[in-house]
């Protein structure tokens, strides 16, 4: 394994070597900067400690004018110290694929041999500086979560509609980014002391100082706000629904993640509202065909949601997060648990079949599409609980991704309105 790790890092540093040259013919500018900074990991005279006159400060006292700089702290865990030169591999590759580059200023050895990647610089790229203003902002509204919620709306709004009005719709798309932006942005607001114990966070915009608190509050609440009032503009009921959304989300399931697995249950309501806005939209009415749709998506989010705080455990674990259904952690019990809330999915999401009794909302083809899609579901879940295994949890996770949306495309589709 040693040979082979040694293997891939003469191959990395060759590659880097290359690049620089590259750069030196094409972008002079660019070329001088980056290998000012990096030159101490494609050489293999320089140590780990970039000791002397090649000190990390000196390298970076060398940048060109305008290149921004600003410090923050990361933290790369690794589990064994024969590990030491993939994560150098796998940073310097991170390097080169991120908006910024985090560079090496010491590795720390501890008992047991975990390695720690410590003060790590982030100087950010010759992007315009409202180019980077923006990417953070949208890595602070989580967009493409974003995404995944508004499609969720708006296949209930078409669920319920008799006839599309291609203005609502623009409004409802409108005001769902930026609700589900603005609780996005708050939420990381709350938690940015604990975004930077996390490997899946510790580069967010907050922990990176890329955006100020000020800023990240501002533009949140600014967001949230238009957001609800969009949706007021559609109707009433569209704008309570975003209100409770809004507010359930922020100030009760966020601080509550760190308390109890419980935050799985109430974060799961304003999580169900999406389908139910849209259709009530539609409609202008709360009623049983919204309900259905909201019990649907509701009951979802458990195996959902258990699946990634299955996979993401450990790093959970650093900031503290109970999200597991039991404080056990990944055991039998929680895996029955995930495969329990699995089973209950399936006749859940049959109701808008069934009901109302006298005229349900969809017919056939979307009952039989639900419980193929079900079917999988509990039987990933009931894999995970014969194996307690992180891959099985992560297959279930991916399915459930697929899961909703298909399904949700089949109510659409097959409605008896």
């Amino acid at each position: 394994m040693r040979s082979i790790l040694n293997s891939l890092e003469v191959l990395i540093n060759e590659f880097l070597n290359r690049c620089c040259r590259l750069w030196q013919v094409s972008i002079p500018f660019l070329s001088r900067a980056m290998c000012a900074v990096f030159g101490c990991w494609h050489s293999p005279s320089n140590q780990a400690y970039c000791k002397g006159k090649n000190s990390l400060s000196e390298r970076v006292a060398r940048l060109p004018a305008g290149f921004e700089r600003s410090i923050h702290e990361s933290f790369l865990h690794t589990e064994k110290r024969k590990k030491k030169k993939l994560a150098l591999l796998l940073l310097t590759r991170h390097m080169f694929l991120s908006s910024h580059c985090e560079i090496r200023t010491k590795f720390a050895p501890q008992k047991n041999f975990p390695i720690i990647l410590e003060s790590a610089k982030t100087i950010t790229t010759t992007h315009p500086a409202f180019v980077l203003k923006a990417r953070a902002v949208a890595e602070l509204f989580k967009l493409r979560l974003a995404f995944l919620v508004v499609v969720s709306a708006v296949l209930g709004y078409l669920t319920g509609a008799a006839t599309v009005s291609g203005g609502d719709l623009i409004i409802l798309c409108a005001g769902g980014f930026l609700l589900t932006g603005g609780s996005n942005g708050l939420n990381q607001v709350w938690e940015r002391n604990w975004d930077k114990l996390m490997q899946r966070t510790m580069n967010r915009p907050l922990p990176t100082s890329r955006l100020s608190i000020n800023e990240a509050v501002i533009m949140s609440v600014a967001a949230g706000a238009s957001g609800i009032l969009l949706l007021w503009s559609i109707n009433t009921a569209s704008g309570v629904l975003g209100l409770m959304a809004f507010f359930m989300y922020v100030f009760i399931y966020t601080p509550m993640k760190r308390i109890s697995g419980l935050a799985v249950f109430v974060g799961a309501i304003p999580g169900a509202i999406p389908p139910m806005l849209g259709y009530v939209a539609a409609t202008n009415s709360y009623g049983i065909e919204a309900g259905s749709l909201f019990a649907m998506q509701f009951m979802w989010q458990f195996p959902h949601f258990w699946a990634i705080a299955w996979v993401l455990h450990d790093d959970y674990q650093r900031a503290g997060y109970q999200l597991l259904p039991l404080k056990e952690g990944r055991t039998k019990r929680s895996a029955y648990i995930i495969l329990l809330y699995t089973l209950f999915l399936v006749p859940v999401s049959l109701m808008p079949w069934v009901l109302p009794l006298d005229a349900p909302v969809t017919g056939n083809i979307a009952m039989v599409a639900a419980v193929i899609a079900g079917s999988v579901m509990v039987y990933y879940a009931l894999q995970l609980s014969r194996t307690l295994e992180i891959r099985d949890a992560r297959k279930l996770m991916f399915t459930s991704f697929f899961y909703l949306p298909v399904v949700q495309v089949f109510y659409w589709l097959d409605k008896t309105v």
